[in-house]
């Protein structure tokens, strides 16, 4: 058989294996690249084509090569536990392992900072039923919870977000940064802290003072201490919602408002509400004490609803406002360099 009669008749030769491709040889003897026998023996053209998909199909499997080890990479092994090739082929193909690593880091910092917001900010009452000569005052509790946050935000800030309440879950969720799916897991991550503090708290102390359960004042109407839960739970989530980026509380300014903000209600509406603003805050000691069932509702549905009216109320206030990030324009007031910002001053429409 001539060369041009195997250049005519291999490319209707399909490999065995089942990949289907033809092989294709040119009849120049220095094309084949020392596979000139390849011409006069059919046979040996489907050996070829067989070790050829064999190679392939190694390939696959095991698409790293294999190469003679160098001592840095056995130093490495040593030192680090893994060669450079393999740290490279970990990071590459191992996408859903990051995953769920990122996830559960960004989980468990929302149980472990709902954990100790619950068990300082409930501390502080059963301290104070511990030590009723202590002299705790509403002050001491807003400092308390204040602070506490604000270090909670920097510690869990670039992790998670630094939520920590389910309103604050749901406000992002409103707003557009937050997937339904996320929402569910991190208010589950949430109650698991609330509960674990409460837990805490009664196994180091007992129930005193009820854990520190919400209930509304002496001689408060439910209906008065519902509109107090809104109303706290309104300011707090637009302060959250005017200084967060996108779903995450980790600026020192923003985790400063927020903590500032926190602390101020808790001082104002302690002694009206208990100054919840948080259900899972509310609805744990009540669980782990069993006292203030009659009255939960209002430190469900009063946050739940402040929540709602701060993110409507964020809309409105975006709504159709024009961007101010053009050089030349002031970003808090709007005007142009060398416009009378003046109070007095008369804008006429051109």
């Amino acid at each position: 058989m001539s060369h041009t009669d195997v250049a005519q008749v291999t490319p209707q030769i399909t490999t065995p294996g089942g990949v289907g491709s033809l092989y294709t040889f040119n009849s120049d003897p220095k094309a084949l690249n020392g596979h000139s026998e390849l011409h006069s023996d059919p046979k040996a053209l489907h050996r070829h084509s067989d070790r050829q998909d064999q190679d392939l199909e190694a390939k696959k499997k095991d698409p790293k090569p294999r190469q003679r080890k160098h001592w840095k990479d056995k130093a490495r092994r040593i030192i680090v536990g893994k060669e450079e090739d393999e740290e490279l082929y970990e990071q590459k193909h191992s996408k859903k392992y990051n995953w769920l690593k990122k996830e559960l880091r960004r989980h468990l910092a929302e149980f472990v900072g709902t954990f100790f917001l619950i068990l300082f900010v409930c501390g502080i009452q059963v301290n104070q039923g511990l030590y009723p000569d202590g002299g705790v005052a509403n002050i001491d509790k807003g400092l308390v919870s204040g602070f506490i946050l604000v270090g909670l935000i920097f510690s869990f800030g670039r992790v998670s977000g630094a939520h920590f309440n389910p309103c604050v879950t749901l406000a992002f969720l409103l707003r557009g940064a937050f997937n339904f799916w996320r929402f569910l897991t991190y208010i589950t991550a949430q109650f698991a802290g609330a509960v674990s503090g409460a837990a805490v708290l009664y196994g180091l102390f007992g129930i005193v003072d009820h854990l520190g359960a919400t209930v509304p004042g002496a001689g408060l109407e439910n209906s008065h201490a519902f509109g107090v839960e809104i109303l706290i739970t309104f300011i707090l989530i637009t302060v959250i919602l005017s200084t967060a980026e996108d779903a995450t509380i980790e600026d020192a300014i923003a985790g400063l408002a927020v903590g500032l903000t926190f602390g101020a209600i808790e001082i104002w509406a302690w002694n009206f509400t208990g100054a919840s603003v948080n259900p899972w805050r509310s609805i744990a000691p009540i669980m782990i004490s069993d006292f203030g069932w009659k009255t939960y509702w209002i430190y469900i549905i009063g946050p739940l609803v402040g929540t709602i009216l701060a993110v409507l109320m964020e809309r409105f206030m975006k709504t159709g406002v024009p961007s101010v990030e053009n050089q030349g324009v002031d970003k808090v007031s709007g005007a142009k360099e060398g416009d009378d910002v003046s109070p007095f001053a008369i804008h006429h429409d051109h």
